[in-house]
Protein backbone atom coordinates (compact mmCIF):
# COMPACT_ATOMS: atom_id res chain seq x y z
CA UNK A 1 0.00 0.00 0.00
CA UNK A 2 1.37 3.41 -0.92
CA UNK A 3 2.35 5.96 1.70
CA UNK A 4 -0.25 8.37 0.34
CA UNK A 5 -3.19 6.13 1.08
CA UNK A 6 -1.93 4.36 4.18
CA UNK A 7 -4.53 4.06 6.96
CA UNK A 8 -3.92 5.69 10.32
CA UNK A 9 -3.24 3.02 12.92
CA UNK A 10 -3.39 3.20 16.69
CA UNK A 11 0.36 3.77 17.03
CA UNK A 12 0.43 6.51 14.39
CA UNK A 13 -2.72 8.32 15.43
CA UNK A 14 -2.07 11.30 17.73
CA UNK A 15 -4.83 13.02 19.63
CA UNK A 16 -5.15 15.94 21.96
CA UNK A 17 -7.44 15.95 24.98
CA UNK A 18 -8.68 19.34 26.09
CA UNK A 19 -10.80 20.36 29.03
CA UNK A 20 -13.86 22.32 28.05
CA UNK A 21 -16.15 24.70 29.87
CA UNK A 22 -18.92 26.82 28.47
CA UNK A 23 -17.05 29.98 29.45
CA UNK A 24 -13.87 28.86 27.68
CA UNK A 25 -15.51 27.65 24.46
CA UNK A 26 -13.98 29.18 21.33
CA UNK A 27 -15.54 28.66 17.92
CA UNK A 28 -13.01 30.71 15.93
CA UNK A 29 -11.62 27.60 14.20
CA UNK A 30 -14.87 25.63 14.15
CA UNK A 31 -16.16 24.65 10.71
CA UNK A 32 -19.75 24.44 11.93
CA UNK A 33 -20.69 27.71 10.18
CA UNK A 34 -19.75 26.09 6.85
CA UNK A 35 -21.90 22.96 7.28
CA UNK A 36 -24.75 22.67 4.80
CA UNK A 37 -27.29 21.51 7.40
CA UNK A 38 -30.26 20.83 5.06
CA UNK A 39 -28.14 18.24 3.22
CA UNK A 40 -26.67 16.50 6.29
CA UNK A 41 -27.95 12.94 6.54
CA UNK A 42 -27.11 9.61 8.15
CA UNK A 43 -27.83 6.04 7.10
CA UNK A 44 -29.10 3.63 9.74
CA UNK A 45 -29.92 6.32 12.32
CA UNK A 46 -32.68 5.39 14.75
CA UNK A 47 -34.34 8.83 14.60
CA UNK A 48 -34.72 10.75 11.36
CA UNK A 49 -32.48 13.84 11.26
CA UNK A 50 -30.93 12.98 14.62
CA UNK A 51 -27.58 13.41 12.90
CA UNK A 52 -28.09 17.16 12.47
CA UNK A 53 -28.62 17.66 16.18
CA UNK A 54 -25.17 16.39 17.20
CA UNK A 55 -23.40 19.02 15.09
CA UNK A 56 -23.62 21.31 18.08
CA UNK A 57 -22.05 24.72 18.72
CA UNK A 58 -18.96 24.56 20.89
CA UNK A 59 -20.76 25.72 24.03
CA UNK A 60 -23.06 22.67 23.76
CA UNK A 61 -20.52 20.03 22.77
CA UNK A 62 -20.48 18.28 26.15
CA UNK A 63 -24.25 17.98 26.51
CA UNK A 64 -25.38 14.31 26.47
CA UNK A 65 -28.55 15.11 24.53
CA UNK A 66 -29.58 15.21 21.82
CA UNK A 67 -27.62 12.24 20.51
CA UNK A 68 -27.30 10.12 17.38
CA UNK A 69 -27.92 6.38 17.71
CA UNK A 70 -27.86 3.49 15.28
CA UNK A 71 -30.88 1.27 14.86
CA UNK A 72 -31.39 -1.63 17.22
CA UNK A 73 -29.12 -4.66 16.78
CA UNK A 74 -26.88 -2.86 14.27
CA UNK A 75 -23.71 -0.95 15.18
CA UNK A 76 -23.03 0.78 11.85
CA UNK A 77 -23.70 4.42 11.02
CA UNK A 78 -22.80 6.34 7.86
CA UNK A 79 -22.88 10.09 8.41
CA UNK A 80 -22.63 12.47 5.43
CA UNK A 81 -21.69 16.10 6.16
CA UNK A 82 -21.52 18.51 3.19
CA UNK A 83 -20.17 22.05 3.38
CA UNK A 84 -21.39 25.25 1.77
CA UNK A 85 -17.87 25.93 0.52
CA UNK A 86 -14.66 23.97 0.23
CA UNK A 87 -12.87 23.71 3.57
CA UNK A 88 -9.58 22.56 5.01
CA UNK A 89 -10.16 20.15 7.89
CA UNK A 90 -7.36 20.13 10.45
CA UNK A 91 -8.93 17.99 13.17
CA UNK A 92 -12.12 16.17 14.07
CA UNK A 93 -13.79 15.81 17.47
CA UNK A 94 -16.16 12.97 18.31
CA UNK A 95 -17.74 12.65 21.74
CA UNK A 96 -20.04 10.11 23.37
CA UNK A 97 -21.41 9.58 26.86
CA UNK A 98 -22.35 5.94 26.24
CA UNK A 99 -20.52 3.31 28.27
CA UNK A 100 -22.67 0.24 27.64
CA UNK A 101 -26.03 1.02 29.19
CA UNK A 102 -28.90 -0.67 27.35
CA UNK A 103 -26.45 -2.33 24.95
CA UNK A 104 -25.44 1.12 23.65
CA UNK A 105 -21.77 2.01 23.24
CA UNK A 106 -19.51 4.83 22.07
CA UNK A 107 -18.07 4.52 18.55
CA UNK A 108 -14.67 2.87 18.28
CA UNK A 109 -13.60 2.63 14.64
CA UNK A 110 -14.50 5.32 12.11
CA UNK A 111 -13.47 5.54 8.47
CA UNK A 112 -13.33 8.94 6.79
CA UNK A 113 -14.22 9.45 3.12
CA UNK A 114 -13.90 12.67 1.17
CA UNK A 115 -16.14 14.00 -1.62
CA UNK A 116 -17.90 10.69 -2.21
CA UNK A 117 -21.45 11.53 -3.29
CA UNK A 118 -24.07 8.82 -2.73
CA UNK A 119 -21.74 6.65 -0.65
CA UNK A 120 -23.60 3.66 0.80
CA UNK A 121 -22.67 0.91 3.21
CA UNK A 122 -21.67 -1.65 0.61
CA UNK A 123 -19.23 0.71 -1.11
CA UNK A 124 -17.93 2.09 2.20
CA UNK A 125 -17.02 -1.41 3.37
CA UNK A 126 -14.93 -2.03 0.25
CA UNK A 127 -13.51 1.41 -0.54
CA UNK A 128 -10.16 2.55 0.81
CA UNK A 129 -10.82 5.52 3.15
CA UNK A 130 -8.85 8.75 3.39
CA UNK A 131 -8.18 7.79 7.02
CA UNK A 132 -9.20 5.26 9.64
CA UNK A 133 -9.35 6.37 13.26
CA UNK A 134 -9.52 4.36 16.45
CA UNK A 135 -11.35 6.50 18.98
CA UNK A 136 -10.57 6.57 22.67
CA UNK A 137 -13.50 5.26 24.73
CA UNK A 138 -15.29 7.59 27.15
CA UNK A 139 -14.19 7.41 30.75
CA UNK A 140 -16.83 7.10 33.41
CA UNK A 141 -17.08 10.22 35.53
CA UNK A 142 -15.09 12.35 33.05
CA UNK A 143 -17.47 14.69 31.22
CA UNK A 144 -15.43 17.88 30.83
CA UNK A 145 -12.99 16.85 28.12
CA UNK A 146 -13.12 16.62 24.34
CA UNK A 147 -10.56 14.73 22.25
CA UNK A 148 -9.36 16.32 19.03
CA UNK A 149 -7.96 13.96 16.41
CA UNK A 150 -5.57 15.79 14.04
CA UNK A 151 -5.99 14.64 10.44
CA UNK A 152 -2.91 13.79 8.42
CA UNK A 153 -1.42 14.11 5.97
CA UNK A 154 -2.78 17.64 5.98
CA UNK A 155 -2.82 17.94 2.19
CA UNK A 156 -5.38 15.15 1.90
CA UNK A 157 -7.98 17.17 3.85
CA UNK A 158 -7.83 20.39 1.81
CA UNK A 159 -10.58 21.62 -0.52
CA UNK A 160 -13.13 19.24 1.00
CA UNK A 161 -16.78 19.77 0.06
CA UNK A 162 -18.18 16.61 1.67
CA UNK A 163 -16.91 14.34 4.43
CA UNK A 164 -18.50 11.00 5.24
CA UNK A 165 -17.95 9.25 8.57
CA UNK A 166 -18.46 5.49 8.50
CA UNK A 167 -18.76 4.25 12.08
CA UNK A 168 -17.76 0.63 11.60
CA UNK A 169 -17.89 -0.58 15.19
CA UNK A 170 -18.30 0.58 18.74
CA UNK A 171 -16.51 -0.07 22.01
CA UNK A 172 -18.22 -3.42 22.46
CA UNK A 173 -16.95 -4.83 19.12
CA UNK A 174 -20.38 -6.50 18.94
CA UNK A 175 -22.05 -5.94 15.58
CA UNK A 176 -25.49 -6.36 17.17
CA UNK A 177 -25.07 -3.59 19.74
CA UNK A 178 -26.04 0.03 19.15
CA UNK A 179 -23.64 2.91 18.51
CA UNK A 180 -24.37 6.28 20.08
CA UNK A 181 -22.59 9.64 19.97
CA UNK A 182 -23.52 13.10 21.17
CA UNK A 183 -21.12 15.41 19.32
CA UNK A 184 -19.19 15.68 16.07
CA UNK A 185 -17.16 18.77 15.24
CA UNK A 186 -14.43 19.92 12.90
CA UNK A 187 -11.67 22.49 13.20
CA UNK A 188 -10.03 24.13 10.21
CA UNK A 189 -10.72 26.97 7.83
CA UNK A 190 -12.85 27.87 4.85
CA UNK A 191 -11.43 28.48 1.39
CA UNK A 192 -14.14 30.87 0.12
CA UNK A 193 -14.62 28.55 -2.86
CA UNK A 194 -18.35 27.92 -3.18
CA UNK A 195 -19.53 24.47 -4.18
CA UNK A 196 -22.92 23.66 -5.67
CA UNK A 197 -24.64 20.41 -4.73
CA UNK A 198 -24.97 18.03 -7.71
CA UNK A 199 -28.61 17.71 -8.76
CA UNK A 200 -28.28 13.93 -8.89
CA UNK A 201 -27.00 13.56 -5.33
CA UNK A 202 -29.75 11.68 -3.50
CA UNK A 203 -29.27 9.87 -0.21
CA UNK A 204 -31.41 7.19 1.37
CA UNK A 205 -32.86 8.21 4.72
CA UNK A 206 -32.47 4.75 6.25
CA UNK A 207 -30.23 1.83 5.50
CA UNK A 208 -31.63 -1.09 3.53
CA UNK A 209 -31.49 -4.31 5.51
CA UNK A 210 -29.93 -6.15 2.59
CA UNK A 211 -26.94 -3.80 2.83
CA UNK A 212 -26.15 -5.06 6.32
CA UNK A 213 -24.33 -8.37 6.39
CA UNK A 214 -24.21 -8.58 10.18
CA UNK A 215 -21.68 -10.98 11.65
CA UNK A 216 -22.83 -12.20 15.04
CA UNK A 217 -19.31 -12.75 16.28
CA UNK A 218 -18.46 -9.08 15.70
CA UNK A 219 -15.33 -9.92 13.65
CA UNK A 220 -16.56 -7.66 10.85
CA UNK A 221 -15.74 -4.63 12.98
CA UNK A 222 -12.01 -5.26 12.78
CA UNK A 223 -11.55 -6.42 9.18
CA UNK A 224 -8.71 -4.67 7.44
CA UNK A 225 -8.10 -2.24 10.27
CA UNK A 226 -5.14 -3.84 11.96
CA UNK A 227 -4.90 -5.25 15.46
CA UNK A 228 -6.63 -2.82 17.78
CA UNK A 229 -6.28 -3.93 21.36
Amino acid sequence: MSEEFRNITKEEQPHEERNVSHEQSDDSSSLRRFIDFPRVNCLNESTHDGCKKILKPVDKQLTPEPYLSSQQDDAELLLHIPFTESVTIESISIHSHSTGQNNTFAPRIVKLFLDRENLGFETARELLPAATLELSPPREGVVSSIIDYPLSPAGRFQNVSLISLFFVSNASYNAESRTQLSFVGFNGKGTHAKREAPEWAVYEAFAHLEDHDVHKDGIKAQEGLGDFK
